[in-house]
């Protein structure tokens, strides 16, 4: 097991932080009720899940049709988030699952 430096570990809280709010930015001009776009974040081993909450008449504009909407929006967090030996993943969700 590696340790990581201070240094290591506030690179990656802001990568988190600039992929977080990149993600929020995007996905609130997306939707029709902005204000209601929460954003999670946590680790899964080597991962780390971004959880994006969306009002649940939102939830269809941010799949997308055939879940293409939401590949693209997962393919930009890959490519702005993911650093070498560690990766990010966005996950979408409606208000009432959160809910439940």
């Amino acid at each position: 097991m590696s340790m990581r430096t201070s240094e290591a570990l506030a690179g990656e809280a802001n990568g988190i932080d600039l992929t977080g709010r990149t993600v929020l930015g995007v996905v609130r001009s997306m939707v029709s009720q902005p204000a209601r776009v929460a954003l999670r974040s946590f680790a899964e081993g080597d991962t780390t899940i971004l959880l994006v909450t969306v009002a649940s008449v939102d939830l269809q504009v941010l799949t997308g049709r055939d879940g293409r909407t939401a590949r693209s929006l997962r393919a930009l967090v890959n490519a702005i988030g993911s650093r070498p030996g560690r990766r990010m993943e966005l996950e979408v969700q409606g208000e009432t699952e959160a809910r439940s």
